[in-house]
């Protein structure tokens, strides 16, 4: 299973939260799941991103109930307690943005790079945008909804008749590059 990017949402001093996970994960037997707990900061050491964790973790649904347990945590990002379902990936794409920004440039790289080496056209997440360029639908953009193996599910919007008509369509990955 491959380590994925999780943004938390979180109240209160970041580096506390952190810890706090961290006691918990050692209680649990379940640090291992967890490679990276970061606060993205610039070259003053100033939070960018108040009351925001960075979280690279092999994410079960065990490991989302020990977050929600955490004294300190609101939420995922894009996920709600009471949601069976777990949160969706950060895109590693925008990871690599927020890298120009912080001064954990090297330490977020470290953790990346050994783990899901960059390629815009290979490397998808869910939420990613796409441009199809092959098949029925070419050119169509829209946004990846799931990922099984080779074949992605993506939501489009086609014109039909002069009317726009959201769809989704699974579709390989080979016939798909994700837009900037």
């Amino acid at each position: 299973m491959t380590a994925r990017w999780y943004i938390i949402f979180v109240h209160g001093k970041e580096q506390k939260v952190i810890d706090n996970i961290n006691r918990l994960l050692r209680k649990n037997n379940l640090e291992n799941n967890v490679k990276d707990l970061l606060i993205i900061t610039d070259i003053t050491k100033k939070n960018l991103l108040p009351h925001y964790l960075f979280c690279l973790c092999h994410l079960t649904a065990e490991l989302v109930k020990i977050f929600y347990e955490t004294p300190g945590v609101v939420n995922f990002f894009n996920h709600r307690r009471s949601e069976t379902e777990l949160p969706v990936a950060f895109p590693l794409k925008n990871m690599q943005t927020l890298l120009a920004l912080s001064t954990n440039k090297q330490k977020i790289e470290a953790k990346i790079s050994p783990i899901l080496p960059f390629n815009e056209k290979l490397i998808f997440c869910e939420s990613d945008t796409v441009e199809i360029i092959d098949e029925t639908f070419k050119n169509q953009q829209g946004k990846i909804l799931k990922i099984e193996g080779d074949i992605l599910t993506v939501k489009i919007e086609v014109n039909i008749l002069g009317h726009k008509v959201s769809t989704s369509i699974n579709i390989p990955k080979k016939n798909c590059v994700l837009v900037k």
